[in-house]
């Protein structure tokens, strides 16, 4: 599946998840490419959600980018995001009937995942999704973790 940002168009906003229907793929590439700008803070990422749809802030233009305050290189990411990227992440969803992409406006994303200071934008998630609003158990690890750590 090719998709290009600007020729496309979302039925879907950010708070608007009243359907109870999975988002669409297209409004999936927007999350994914939304996911992968760099050094985003998620404060940002709700700020601007609240002025914009998904799909008007990746058709706004570098001027109106900038505005917000947003660094040149996640301007670039805004203007024309990694499709590689995007694409090894839907066909990651395609390749199994049991792997599901949820992003924070899917009506499947955990409401009390919603409620944490920093949500996830997505979830890759594999299995049985009716677990999500169950009891977990999370254990996390560090990328960079110290030796004291």
């Amino acid at each position: 599946m090719s998709f290009s940002l600007r020729e496309v168009t979302i039925q879907h906003n950010l708070f608007d998840s009243a359907s109870g229907t999975e988002p669409s793929q297209t409004n999936l590439y927007y999350w994914i490419a939304l996911d992968a700008i760099p050094s985003l803070q998620k404060r940002k990422v709700f700020t601007l959600l609240s002025h914009y749809t998904i799909e008007q802030l990746f058709n706004l233009n570098a001027d109106q980018l900038a505005k917000h305050k947003l660094k040149p290189e996640q301007i670039n990411a805004f203007l024309t995001p990694n499709s590689t990227h995007i694409e090894h992440c839907l066909e990651w969803q395609k390749s199994a009937a049991d792997n599901h992409i949820i992003s924070y406006e899917d009506p499947r994303y955990p409401a009390l995942l919603k409620q944490i200071t920093s949500p996830p934008l997505l979830l890759f998630a594999q299995g049985d999704l009716s677990r999500l609003d169950s009891p977990q158990i999370a254990i996390v690890g560090s990328r960079s973790c110290t030796p004291y750590g």
